[in-house]
């Protein structure tokens, strides 16, 4: 192999990585927000955690949206590709929903050609962005 074959090679790598450590940050946070879940349901609200309150949430990164525990009629809208899958969550990425700078809201209609039609989708922004929006914003439990 010559020089710029191996420096090609590392420079894949170390995106390659980059990637990697990027797509495991955002598993951890969304896994977090669900985690937050049972801390409600143990210590507040009795009850919160149980399937039948469940909602999907959509989670917007730089350059993708994460969909955790997705309804089939998203999946059906938005080719996704399962990328974790526990005893709590699925999470799936798929391309951008929409090119609003930032999310932190809840979502429903009564439009049966929406995905929220009569189905709740929390939907944020990844902190990254939720930062740029709100700067006092630094960590993913504020």
């Amino acid at each position: 192999m010559n020089k710029k074959t191996i420096i090609t090679v590392l420079i894949a790598i170390v995106a390659m990585s980059a990637d990697a450590q990027s797509l495991n940050k955002d598993v951890e946070r969304m896994q977090y927000v669900y985690a937050l879940k049972m801390v409600i349901n143990d210590s507040i609200w009795s009850g919160f955690a149980d399937k039948q309150y469940d909602v999907p949430l959509l989670y917007y990164g730089d350059t993708c949206c994460y969909v955790v525990n997705s309804t089939e009629k998203f999946l059906a809208m938005y080719p996704s590709v399962l990328i974790h899958s526990d005893n709590n969550i699925q999470i799936y990425q798929t391309e951008k929903v929409d090119d609003k700078p930032f999310h932190m809201h809840v979502t429903f209609t009564d439009e049966e050609s929406n995905i929220d039609y009569r189905t709740p989708f929390m939907r944020c922004s990844s902190l990254e962005q939720t930062s740029e929006t709100i700067p006092d914003v630094t960590s993913v439990n504020e």
